[in-house]
């Protein structure tokens, strides 16, 4: 499960995320001026023109601290760094629509469902819907009909942002396009680079930028504690390849720091191993009780309340996807206390399966109202909220918001 952030509502909050150095952007020229386009990580653009500003496939893991608020969003796919609620719910302006799939919107539960094949214009953007889907059998599979590219039409130029997928028909019948967004789906064998000069070929557009091409650096970005993948030789060489395909054909191939290198605006990760030996529980008689909502939309901060006594729960014994990790932080950011709830948006139901057994189901709540008891520790000023991801070889901590406190009733 991945939560939105948190709306202010008697409470001062910042949405955080582990993020990547701000990149640098192109041009293209267009009619009535250019359009503007910054790579952000893996697949997640910001396109700019004329004062309008789309995000596709924003993404958390991304720096996301100079992007700018988006009047419109396209979300390509359901996977979590496509579509990321609380990215969009950082980026988008009030109101701004959030085009996306069918299986996003049960996810997102708010947005515009554009499915293959439909056009419509959002937020003054004519947007097309190019269906994105795999040919050739194997995982992962993209299967019709689930995903989507878009064509955007910016000041007279076309731009096609592909989904994952293969070079599919209605790909290959595209026209008048001007620039082009085509992932590579390293190391998945079915969009190498050979295949993916081929698809563009067929369309011929005047740029196109390879993207989603490291899957391995994509999953560090996500869980930092691991080694970051010691593959860059062989990107270059994949990215190289696609260049000496292209050659000679008027195309032009802008390869961009899609995985940045500078990490230096990286918070550390955070290991809940690391913070159950490192973070000490402090005595209280007193202590904030924290009422948060949760609508399709995310959480919002609707009470906070301090209150004398002692918390009837210290802490769950164990730790698992259906808690949240709270981390009461002073104004330098030195952790001060941590606390473990049940997340009860999260349940657990039995449902026959296929041989008649009962079978344990997760079912998500989509509205909900949650009562959160932290100490009232002298200095507190801050709260992190965290969601627990299991690595392999255990918890990390997502962070998911950041919360000031002050004394609200």
């Amino acid at each position: 499960m991945r939560l939105t952030g948190f709306t202010t509502f008697g409470a001062a909050f910042l949405l955080t995320a582990a993020t990547v150095s701000a990149q640098s952007s192109d041009r293209i020229a267009a009619e009535g001026g250019d359009v503007i386009i910054t790579p952000i990580l893996h697949s997640s653009v910001q396109i700019e023109y004329g004062g309008a500003v789309v995000h596709i496939d924003p993404w958390s893991a991304g720096d996301l601290s100079s992007a700018k608020p988006a009047d419109l969003i396209l979300v390509t796919d359901d996977p979590g760094h496509h579509l990321d609620p609380a990215a969009i719910e950082r980026l988008r302006k009030p109101g701004a629509p959030v085009v996306l799939t069918a299986s996003g919107h049960l996810i997102f539960g708010d947005g515009e469902v554009l499915a293959n094949g439909e056009q419509g214009v959002f937020a003054g953007v004519p947007v097309e819907a190019v269906p994105a889907y795999d040919m050739t059998p194997g995982q992962p599979w993209h299967p019709p009909g689930e995903a989507n590219g878009y064509v955007l039409t910016l000041g007279g130029k076309r731009i096609f942002y592909a989904g994952v997928g293969e070079c599919v028909p209605e790909i290959q019948a595209l026209e008048d396009i001007d620039v082009a967004f085509i992932p590579m789906n390293l190391p998945v064998d079915r969009m190498r680079p050979i295949p993916v000069a081929e698809c563009v070929k067929t369309f011929g557009p005047d740029v196109v930028y390879p993207i989603h091409y490291d899957n391995p650096a994509a999953r560090w970005f996500e869980n930092r504690e691991l080694p970051r993948p010691d593959n860059a030789e062989q990107v270059a060489d994949a990215i190289q390849a696609l260049r000496n395909a292209l050659e000679g054909e008027p195309i032009e191939v802008r390869d961009r720091d899609w995985y940045p290198l500078d990490l230096s605006t990286l918070p550390p990760v955070r290991s809940f191993n690391a913070l159950v030996e490192e973070v000490p529980q402090v005595p209280h008689t007193s202590f904030r009780r924290l009422r948060l909502r949760r609508d399709t939309a995310g959480f919002d901060v609707v009470g906070n309340f301090k209150v004398e006594g002692r918390l009837r729960q210290e802490r769950f014994p164990e730790l698992s996807h259906d808690r949240l990790v709270i981390v009461v932080e002073d104004a330098d950011g030195r952790e001060l206390d941590w606390r473990m709830v049940r997340n009860p948006s999260i349940l657990r139901a039995e449902a026959p399966g296929p041989d008649g057994r009962l079978q344990g189901t997760v079912v998500e709540l989509a509205h909900m109202e949650l009562s959160v008891g932290v100490p009232a520790i002298e200095g507190a000023e801050f709260l992190r909220l965290y969601q627990p991801r299991w690595n392999g070889d255990g918890y990390m901590l997502e962070p998911l918001a950041y919360l000031r406190l002050e004394d609200q009733r």
